[in-house]
C-alpha cells in the first residue's frame, strides 16, 4: 500500500524516541555509518538508519545541513534495551538531484559525524505549490523580549535577520525535530522562509493552505498578518492575494502550543503527548475567483455516503458551480451517479455543501 504524505508525521513521531529490537545491530565502538539508505538512488518514504558507539545519548539527521530529526536513548535507557538509531523522511518535500545526507552522534567523548551523497529521484507528481523543506526556526527563548508581540511583530517582518537561526524539515513535530525543543509545558516560536510568485501567478486568487498547525497559530505574507488556526485538527486555507507580490515573499508562522494557550483544551496533554508545531503539509494554492477546492465524504452503516463540496468565491455574490458526482465500489463500478449544481456563498471563505447518495449492495 502506497504511503500518504500525511502519514509521514506519524512514522516519525513514532521514531522520536529509539525503540528497541530483539535483533540488534553489532555497534563500532569508535565510528558513526549509515547502513540505511542501502543505495544513493532514493525517492518516495527514505528510511534512515545508522550504528553508533554504545555510548551514545543521541543522534541527529541532516540532509544538506537541514535538521530531519533527533532521536535519543531514553526509552532504551528505561527499558533497559539497545537503542536503534532508525527514522525516516520524505524525498519530495526537496528538489531532485545530489544532496549531502549527514549524521551526528552525541556522545560523552563529543560527537561523532558520517555522512553520504545521495541523489533524490524526480517525483512522478510535482507538489505544485509546496512549502514543504527547508524553514527556519528559533523558539522564544532565543529571541529578543518582545520579538513576537503586536499586531505586527518584528520577527515576521521581511527583514528579519534569521540567519543564526536553526534549519529544520517541515512538515514535522518540533519535538522530533530537536530533542530540546522537547517541553511538556508546550513551546512558543517562530518558523519563517521565503517563497517566489511569478506576476502569472497572481492572476488568479491566491491562498495558503496549512493542513496542521498546532497548536494556536498566527501567519504571516511580508510581515502582514493574514489569518490565524487553532487546534492542529483541521485544515486552513487562508486568502493572501492582497498579501503577495510578484518576486521573493517573507511567510512566518508564530506557534504556540504552550499549556497557558490551549486553554480547555489543555486536558488533552494528560492523554496525548503536546506535539507543537507545522505537523502537515503547508502550501500555496491559486484558483479562480469562484471555485470548487474539494470534496469530503462521509459514510454511514446504512449504506448513505454524505459528501461535501468545499468552494471559494470572491465576487461579492453567491454563484453556482456545476458538478457531476460518481460512487464506485471496489471493483471500479458506478454504483451513483448525479449531477447537480453547487451553492457558492456570496464569502469569500471555503464553505460546504453537502449531498447524500443511498446504495446498497
Amino acid at each position: 500500500m502506497q504511503l500518504e504524505r500525511r502519514h509521514i508525521l506519524f512514522l516519525l513521531l513514532s521514531t522520536l524516541f529509539c525503540c528497541p529490537r530483539t535483533v540488534l545491530h553489532a555497534q563500532n565502538p569508535k565510528t558513526v555509518r549509515f547502513t540505511q539508505p542501502s543505495r544513493p538512488q532514493i525517492e518516495g518514504t527514505v528510511d534512515l538508519e545508522v550504528v553508533a558507539p554504545a555510548d551514545t545519548t543521541s543522534v541527529r539527521f541532516y540532509l544538506d545541513g537541514i535538521q530531519l530529526s533527533e532521536l535519543t536513548n531514553e526509552y532504551a535507557v528505561v527499558t533497559k534495551n539497545t537503542p536503534i538509531w532508525h527514522t525516516v523522511f520524505a524525498a519530495e518535500w526537496f528538489s531532485a538531484g545530489v544532496h549531502e545526507l549527514s549524521a551526528i552522534a552525541i556522545t560523552p567523548r563529543g560527537t561523532i559525524f558520517t555522512s553520504m551523497h545521495v541523489t533524490l529521484l524526480a517525483h512522478l507528481t510535482p507538489l505544485s505549490g509546496s512549502l514543504d523543506g527547508a524553514w527556519r526556526f528559533a523558539p522564544a527563548d532565543e529571541l529578543s523580549l518582545g520579538a513576537m508581540d503586536s499586531a505586527m511583530p518584528s520577527v515576521a517582518a521581511p527583514t528579519f535577520d534569521d540567519e543564526a537561526w536553526k534549519k529544520i524539515v517541515v512538515p514535522d513535530s518540533l519535538d522530533a525535530v530537536d530533542h530540546s525543543w522537547m517541553r511538556t509545558a508546550g513551546l512558543l516560536g517562530t518558523y519563517r522562509r521565503t517563497f517566489s510568485m511569478s506576476p502569472d501567478a497572481l492572476k488568479e486568487e491566491v491562498y495558503l493552505r496549512s493542513e496542521s498547525c498546532f497548536w494556536s497559530c498566527r501567519y504571516f505574507i511580508n510581515g502582514v498578518q493574514v489569518g490565524t488556526s487553532s487546534g492542529g485538527y483541521l485544515p486552513r486555507r487562508i486568502r493572501i492575494t492582497s498579501a503577495v507580490h510578484p518576486g521573493e515573499n517573507s511567510i512566518a508562522v508564530i506557534v504556540d502550543s504552550r499549556a497557558s494557550t490551549m486553554g480547555t483544551f489543555n486536558r488533552l496533554r494528560y492523554y496525548y503527548w503536546n506535539y507543537s508545531g507545522l505537523l502537515q503539509n503547508i502550501s500555496i494554492e491559486h484558483y479562480r475567483s469562484v471555485a470548487l477546492t474539494e470534496f469530503r465524504a462521509q459514510g454511514a452503516a446504512n449504506g448513505t455516503l454524505t459528501v461535501y463540496p468545499f468552494t471559494v468565491n470572491t465576487t461579492g455574490a453567491s454563484e453556482r458551480l456545476p458538478a457531476s458526482i460518481q460512487v464506485l465500489d471496489g471493483e471500479g463500478k458506478v454504483v451513483f451517479s448525479e449531477r447537480r449544481e453547487i451553492v457558492c456563498s456570496s464569502r469569500w471563505s471555503c464553505s460546504r455543501n453537502s449531498s447524500s447518495a443511498t446504495s446498497k449492495r
